[in-house]
């Protein structure tokens, strides 16, 4: 994944925290607010494995 297209998986992870609060302020139903935490923990859950996958690829090349 490019450094341009993880920013902006990065940027959206932070617009859903935002879009979460102001649900959950606004009394959304709680199934939409469960949807939409979900769809951000998959995010992040997604680019956590990409973080990892470029630590690893850092230190395989020191050896």
């Amino acid at each position: 994944m490019s450094a341009s297209l993880v920013e902006a998986t990065r940027e959206l992870c932070d617009d859903l925290d935002s879009f979460i609060e102001i649900a959950k302020q606004g009394r959304a139903p709680m199934r939409a607010v469960c949807l939409i935490e979900r769809a951000r923990a998959d995010l992040q859950a997604y680019l956590d494995e990409i973080d990892q996958a470029e630590v690893r690829r850092a230190w395989s090349g020191l050896g």
